[in-house]
């Protein structure tokens, strides 16, 4: 049996997604409207309805075809009750009793199929088990938000599966990928010696450049190399404790004409002021609008090739401003090399950079990964983080939260939990004293507390199978 493709299966999966998340607010919101049973049956069926493949002992089994019919049984049964801006509970109620019996048959049909390619228990596990996935927003010092949504999570004892992250996303979420616990208090020790090291200088311009030309270096090996090095060794993608994606923006070779080649290469003798900066990165950023054919966004960490790449390096790349902020290998690193070389000629490269330009709340790249496989579990919840949407007080920064949110706004549906945060720190803010960052980390948990019930709800597993039996 065949998948449809990734868009297809998002446009028919979409909405028992979104059935669940307002089915799940309006149970919050008005405790007792909807009777525990009733919900629990709705969010197996839900979950039953969104399978794709199941792990069998020969490979993945797909099963998405075989559960065709009751998609449909559940669009006819619920659909009306989902047309208002709110649940209709009554309607749900009345429902209940015909999607408990159609989630019956389906399951039952379902382990008929599978046979013993998949034991009931796999199948179970599957469809009552919900992992967490957090994408983390770029956007220089705001991305520093991100710490505070690990902290909350961590005392809340909600863990990631996986995290996909974009420009200072990709640099935090680094430093949570490295162990499956996350503790907060070790930030200001971190933050405190990143202050002893030079984390920005000129640019060294050397033949070993793979990102966009820029006045500034970002040396991120410098300043928190000790932290993803083994017994002298740079720790890779595949080396991380929970599994890290990684986005950057490509820049086609072949679509790129010389001139603007030339004017992106320019862009390196431009000032290091702050707003001789700022005015580098929208010049860079027009030059690229001009022609959106040429960016192509990536996924570092998704394929087993691309979890070879050395972790910093990925996040280095993924943090290269275009205009401000340039990263070097600045090493002599063979393997490594010949890694990006054959990179770039499968996909048409001529320099990489910032991650946010394509994709600066990778949501929609972790859903793709899971759906490929990933983790196992394509039953994930996904987390959106973003300190850089537009905002009024923004100031200087408008016209570059004004880009990413093209691409944003793109990624939030594939999010079942988009936050905005209202007050994220300046983005020139990129190293804070630890006072600071700890006065952030405190801002984000107090943003993001009033959906930790929400979060808390959407990842308990369910009841399994007992949802469907008589009442």
């Amino acid at each position: 049996m065949s998948l449809p493709d990734l868009r297809e299966r998002h446009r028919q999966l979409a909405p028992f997604e979104k059935w669940e998340v307002r089915l799940v607010r309006h149970a919050l919101d008005h405790p007792g409207v909807v009777h525990p049973r009733d919900e629990a049956t709705l969010r197996y069926a839900f979950a039953m309805a969104r399978l794709v493949a199941l792990p069998g002992a020969g490979g993945e089994v797909p099963v998405f075809p075989l559960l065709a019919e009751l998609r449909e049984r559940l669009t006819l049964l619920l659909g009306a009750a989902f047309e208002g801006r709110t649940p209709d509970a009554l309607l749900l109620g009345r429902q209940a009793p015909r999607v408990r019996e159609a989630a019956r048959l389906a399951r039952s049909k379902l382990v008929v199929a599978l046979g013993d390619r998949v034991s009931p228990r796999d199948l179970e596990q599957e469809l009552v088990r919900r992992a967490l996935v957090i994408a983390c927003g770029g956007g220089g010092g705001a991305g520093y938000v991100n710490l505070g949504a690990f902290a909350l999570l961590e005392s809340a004892g909600l863990r990631p599966a996986l995290l996909a992250g974009s420009s200072m996303g990709s640099v935090v979420g680094l430093f949570r990928s490295r162990s499956t616990r996350f503790d907060v208090t070790h930030v200001p020790q971190i933050v405190g010696e990143l202050h002893a090291r030079r984390m920005f200088r000129p640019s060294l311009g050397g033949a070993d450049s793979w990102s966009l030309p820029s006045p500034v270096r970002l040396a991120l090996r410098e300043g928190i190399g000790p932290y993803f090095t083994y017994d002298g060794v740079p720790l890779r993608l595949r080396d991380l404790t929970v599994p890290f994606l990684v986005t950057v923006t490509g820049i086609r070779r072949s679509l790129l004409p010389r001139s603007t080649r030339d004017r992106l290469a320019r862009a390196a003798s431009g000032p290091m002021d702050v707003f001789g900066l700022a005015r580098n990165v929208l010049r860079t950023l027009g030059d690229l609008a001009t022609a959106p054919e040429l960016l192509v966004n990536l996924v570092l960490g998704d394929s087993p090739a691309t979890r070879e790449f050395d972790a910093m390096d990925a996040a280095g790349y993924s943090s290269s401003v275009p205009g401000a902020l340039h990263y070097e290998l600045g090493r002599d690193a063979p393997l490594e090399t010949a890694r990006l070389r054959s990179f770039f000629d499968e996909h048409d490269l001529w320099r990489l950079t910032d991650g946010g330009v394509a994709d600066n709340v990778p949501a929609r790249s972790a859903w793709e990964a899971v759906q490929r496989g990933r983790i196992g579990t394509r039953n994930t919840f996904i987390l959106a983080l973003d300190g850089f949407s537009p905002r009024l007080a923004s100031g200087l920064w408008l016209p570059l939260q004004r880009v990413a949110w093209e691409n944003v706004r793109r990624s939030i549906p594939y999010a079942h939990l988009y936050v905005p945060f209202r007050r994220p720190p300046s983005p020139i803010e990129l190293l804070p004293s630890a006072a600071r960052v700890m006065h952030h980390v405190e801002n984000a948990k107090r943003e993001l507390v009033d959906e930790l019930p929400f979060v808390q709800r959407m990842i308990e597993p369910l009841p399994g199978v007992a949802a469907l039996q008589a009442a």
